[in-house]
């Protein structure tokens, strides 16, 4: 089952008491009945605002209204209630706050339907989070709630709430079907039918997870027919949407997309339509239809991009590569494949960094790329065992507890039938009897699932041998000669930072000669002032001598307003010569732009004074600051202005050397921008331009324009390296014999 659909599901299980007796179109009527600001409308908002079964838009105009009449007459229970419904459709890393909020004025409000849903709002937020292991606190506190307050229904929502910790976080399948079997009797005990579909439908999915097909989908029907009986239309389509999993999983093709038709017609939600989409592209491609797969795959892509659905991204990027590579386009294969594998690796998902290493391998051999095809098949068969193993050991364990539970209630019938004790004798030990037949069951069928993995390894570590007699051979032959790059390298590497620092030192020199001189200068006029102030004190002109010591601290203010000034330069250096911390801080782009303009252009001038280019910037005042590594943009920056102010410099150069009469002000400019949530930084030259024909080689290793000695070639190529590094993108436009504008981009969230 793919963790995508595990994930969606499990969000959905948190809402079994979402479900009201009530229809959204009753509940519609009732609203507009009641037009009065009190707590009977804020109820009411709150209770329609909760259903998954309406728009997005629609939901957050109940939230606002609740939030704001619960504010304006104090009712802090609604305002609670409303805070805690917004983390399931809130942006995931403001979740948290939002639900922490919810429980502050839930318990200064002392009710206790309130504070159920705020902590039962928090663990949900936290739930596909890093901090994930804690969300059973706020469950548990969830528990006791319902249990003091004697709601059935509250009891069962916590309940499934640790259904879903133990299934999706713990990945303890016998506890969490014990959770979902303990719902069961609870919706039995109190005769609640309402929220029968969406236990019947966890518990069908703890079976789907540990591979029990066929008791999977008897409870998955079980599920899909209580939720037609009681109306309950959203329930009914996750259900559905189980159910073709199942089918898709085992090979039921036809029968998996009818299932999915179904689901479609019911769903709402973006997220959902997302994911009924890849699971509808998934099955065209187990069935060869790769024209179809790409129509919902690359729909479901953009639903799942616009989302900032990562998890979801790196299932979608593993189809369109299997399709790709099926339909013959090996390069859109190794696109789609390497770009799953990385949201895998982000997202610490097992079964698609398994699932995209194994995409990867079989497109690398088409490419007949044999080396890359054996390190991403290396990959995949280490993942693809840690699965295995994981899977067996959980069906185990299930056994184990089966075994438990059956010895349990045998010793209970022996302590509880005394008069029946032959019977019970007998009847204990056909338990231990059956609970040992399936432990040796379940022992051989591990055995033959090992005994199979074993032979398929085999198999590919005879071709991995041969696959790494080849490399060898290629090592071997090319080893001595990287080697040598890579002392190059290094040498070349260190010989650019020394040329960097060396222009940024000239740079600074001048920069602080300037409040240097400040300094001296009212430091001398101040030594006059005192002067003068001492002779008029000495004849008794106070008035004259006050308005000098005035003049004096004027003076003072501004030395020490310029060693201020020079002490910042100094640190500025200190902080650019410094190895990178590697840590993001707030950063004023513009004021950080600015000081590396004039260094770099100081820096030339003082290795070359004939060097004269005109500087216009254009600063975008609403970007503020950004959180970005400082000193690795700073040395970006210096690096595209040098270059900029060079290219400018040297046409410059040409055009005079060609005794031309040509109308040529060498021109860098520098400007910022804020577009959506990125920034872009622009420095434009009106040089020579780049040639396309060596375009795209500029951002290599060692390549370079300059005239030997001038340049090592790392430049460009480290810069480029340093803003992907910082989440960004360093891009180039040019035109010959008009000049180049090379734009970083770094988001700005």
């Amino acid at each position: 089952m793919k963790l995508i659909t595990c994930i969606a599901l499990a969000l959905i299980s948190f809402l079994p008491c979402n479900a009201q007796n009530l229809s959204v179109e009753e509940l519609k009527e009732k609203l507009s009945r009641h037009t009065q600001p009190d707590t009977i409308r804020i109820n009411l908002l709150n209770q329609l605002a909760r259903r998954n079964d309406i728009s997005p838009s629609f939901r957050d105009s109940l939230i606002n209204e609740s939030l704001l009449l619960s504010h304006k007459i104090n009712y802090m229970a609604g305002e609670a209630l409303a805070l805690s419904i917004k983390p399931q459709y809130a942006d995931k890393s403001k979740a948290g706050d939002i639900a922490r909020q919810s429980i502050l004025l839930a318990e200064k409000s002392g009710d206790k339907n309130a504070m159920f849903w705020a902590y039962r709002s928090l663990g949900q937020a936290m739930l596909y989070t890093s901090e994930s292991i804690n969300s059973i606190e706020p469950f548990s506190k969830a528990l006791r709630v319902a249990v003091a307050e004697g709601n059935p229904r509250l009891i069962i929502s916590a309940q499934l709430a640790f259904v879903d910790y133990y299934k999706n976080v713990k990945v303890v399948y016998p506890v969490a079907l014990v959770w979902a079997l303990k719902a069961l009797h609870t919706a039995e005990q109190y005769h609640n039918t309402i929220d029968l579909p969406i236990i019947y439908r966890n518990i069908g999915l703890v079976y789907l997870m540990i591979g029990e097909d066929e008791k999977s989908l008897t409870h998955l029907q079980k599920a899909l027919a209580a939720s037609r009986q009681t109306g309950d239309n959203e329930t009914e389509q996750y259900v559905l949407n189980d159910i073709g999993e199942r089918y898709r999983i085992t090979g039921m093709y036809p029968e998996a997309l009818q299932a999915y038709s179904e689901a479609a017609l019911l769903i709402k939600d973006s997220f959902n339509i997302e994911l009924n989409q890849s699971n509808v592209a998934d099955t065209y491609q187990r069935m060869g239809n790769d024209s179809m797969c790409f129509v919902y795959g690359f729909r479901a892509l953009a639903g799942a991009q616009q989302q900032n659905d990562t998890i979801g991204i790196a299932w979608i990027d593993n189809i369109l590569s299997r399709a790709y590579l099926h339909s013959g386009k090996t390069d859109s294969a190794l696109y789609y494949g390497l770009q799953g594998y990385q949201y895998a690796l982000q997202t610490q998902t097992p079964e698609f960094k398994r699932d995209n290493s194994e995409a990867l391998a079989n497109a690398y051999t088409a490419d007949k790329n044999f080396g890359k095809a054996l390190y991403y098949y290396k990959i995949y068969i280490a993942s693809r065992d840690s699965m295995l193993n994981n899977e067996v050991a959980a069906k185990t364990n299930l056994a184990q507890y089966n075994y438990d539970i059956q010895k349990k209630q045998a010793e209970i019938s022996v302590l509880n039938k005394d008069k029946q004790l032959q019977q019970v004798l007998v009847q204990r030990q056909r338990f231990l009897l059956a609970g040992a037949v399936a432990a040796l069951l379940l022992i051989i069928t591990s055995l033959i699932i090992l005994y199979l993995s074993n032979a398929k390894r085999k198999k590919a570590n005879a071709l991995l041998h041969e696959q790494n007699l080849e490399i060898q051979a290629q090592r071997d032959q090319t080893g001595k000669a990287l080697n040598e790059l890579k002392l190059a390298q290094k040498q070349l590497i260190q010989s650019e930072k020394m040329a960097s620092l060396g222009e940024l030192t000239a740079g600074i020199a001048h920069e602080i000669q300037n409040p240097l001189n400040f300094v001296t200068n009212f430091s001398v006029i101040s030594i006059e002032l005192f002067n003068e102030m001492k002779m008029e004190l000495d004849k008794g002109n106070v008035t004259d001598a006050k308005d000098l010591l005035t003049n004096a601290i004027m003076n003072l203010e501004k030395i020490n307003f310029h060693g201020k000034r020079a002490d910042l330069i100094i640190k500025g250096m200190l902080q650019h010569s410094r190895s990178s911390s590697g840590v993001k801080e707030p950063t004023d782009i513009n004021s950080l732009a600015d000081e590396y303009l004039r260094l770099s252009y100081h820096g030339l001038r003082a290795k070359d004074s004939s060097f004269n280019v005109s500087i216009k910037t254009d600063y975008d005042s609403s970007i503020g600051k950004i959180n970005i590594i400082s000193q690795d943009i700073g040395r970006v920056i210096l690096n595209l202005l040098t270059n900029a102010f060079y290219a400018a410099n040297e046409k410059r150069q040409n055009l005079a050397a060609t005794e031309r009469v040509v109308a040529y002000e060498p021109t860098v400019l520098l400007s910022t921008k804020k577009t959506g949530n990125k920034i872009s930084i622009n420095v434009k030259d009106n040089g020579n331009g780049i040639p396309q024909k060596v375009l795209a080689k500029i951002f290599q290793p060692f390549f370079t324009t300059k005239p030997a000695g001038q340049g090592t070639g790392l430049g460009l190529s480290l810069s480029y390296d340093i803003i992907a590094k910082n989440g960004g993108q360093l891009k180039v436009e040019t035109k010959e014999n008009e000049g180049s504008v090379f734009t970083i981009e770094l988001p700005c969230d």
